[in-house]
């Protein structure tokens, strides 16, 4: 498993519209790989000013495309080995610092709703309830979170109804109880809207 991250100019149109449009964003995504299709995970981070596309993918990325397109020539894009950065970082009975985009929804009447950010008297179970629960059957408990942003996006997925995906942001810390589950989601993600980035959970070691 590798790990990437490309630094955006947000100065191009290019890159303007596929901050706006996460459907073009995965389809270059996609793009950066040869062969049978990977659905790497991805998300956007917001950092010092910048904003980067962070991937997680099983093969090296080829980025010449897309940093052409998107990236910021002032900055080098960055791919380092994943499953030794795990290794050494994720062990049992340890705090860890996360950082997570994902895509909050529940099942009702057979249908995906997207959660609220924060409780209220329609919906009492909100996005933050989901990520404590959605950790705790993955290995991991929530210590505590911080929501930095929450948005809705109009994706328009395989030519189907225009549909609205929900994005919360967090950052926060957590327990680690069991590694191979915890593990598993840092390598395939939690809940859906992984192709649109959303799924992608990181972390670093506290200080």
């Amino acid at each position: 498993m590798y790990i990437t991250q490309i630094v955006m100019d947000t100065r191009k149109r290019n890159t303007a519209r596929a901050l706006y449009n996460r459907e073009i964003l995965h389809g270059a995504i996609e793009n950066c790989f040869i062969g049978e299709r990977q659905h790497p995970l991805w998300r956007l981070d917001r950092c010092n000013g910048r904003t980067s596309v962070l991937m997680v993918s099983k093969d090296i990325p080829e980025l010449t495309s897309f940093v052409s397109q998107f990236g910021d020539i002032l900055y080098s894009s960055q791919t380092k080995a994943y499953d030794v950065f795990l290794e050494n970082i994720v062990k049992e009975n340890t705090m860890l610092r996360f950082k997570a985009t994902v895509n909050p929804t529940i099942k009702r009447n057979g249908k995906r709703v997207p959660l609220n950010a924060n409780r209220t008297e329609n919906q009492q179970y909100c996005a933050t309830d989901w990520l404590k629960d959605r950790l705790s059957v993955n290995g991991a408990e929530l210590v505590n979170s911080i929501l930095t942003r929450y948005d809705l996006h109009k994706i328009h997925a395989h030519g189907k109804r225009t549909v609205t995906l929900v994005s919360a942001e967090y950052d926060g810390y957590l327990f680690v109880k069991d590694v191979d589950r915890f593990r598993h989601i840092l390598t395939d993600g939690l809940g859906h809207g992984k192709a649109y980035g959303c799924g992608l959970v990181t972390v670093m070691r506290t200080l």
